[in-house]
């Protein structure tokens, strides 16, 4: 899905791109899109860093965030596991093997994607991502998505 398919109607894209485990839980993705970086969100926090993103049409003003941090809060932390699809608790021996499969994609992306780029350093660039987002409401706060594969325009 493009991160536009899930703000204009979330229910209609999770009915069509989404997963949830049932009715009242969040609906989790996995996006892709070409986006500009506006500006550093909580760069003084490097626990909670985001990358605020402009998508196309291109206007300077920030569509959804980039989590660039190095914690991943309760509301994202499950977003690569969720959004896949394919991966439920009771293919697990326990809640702990299926929480340790979270921490084994988040440990991922901090370790191969993040810690490819400084944060300051791509301000202003323009960017390629792949990623996941778990969603109860399409609204700018709740937009991070987890990169996967980050890639920085002209290197």
């Amino acid at each position: 899905a493009e991160v536009a398919d899930v703000t204009a109607d979330l229910d209609a894209a999770g009915k069509t791109y989404g997963n949830r485990a049932n009715e009242t839980s969040a609906w989790s993705f996995c996006v892709k899109g070409d986006a500009k970086v506006v500006e550093i969100e909580n760069a003084d926090k490097p626990n909670k860093t985001l990358l605020t993103l402009d998508l196309p049409p291109y206007d300077g003003t920030p569509d959804c965030k980039l989590f660039f941090g190095k914690v991943f809060s309760s509301n994202i932390k499950n977003a690569i596991r969720d959004g896949v699809g394919f991966l439920r608790l009771d293919d697990f021996a326990n809640q702990v093997e299926f929480a340790d499969l979270t921490n084994a994609f988040n440990n991922r992306v901090k370790a191969d994607v993040l810690s490819q780029f400084a944060a300051a350093d791509l301000v202003g660039k323009s960017v390629s991502f792949y990623g996941c987002i778990s969603l109860t409401a399409a609204t700018y706060d709740n937009l991070v998505v987890i990169p996967v594969v980050l890639s920085v325009a002209g290197g």
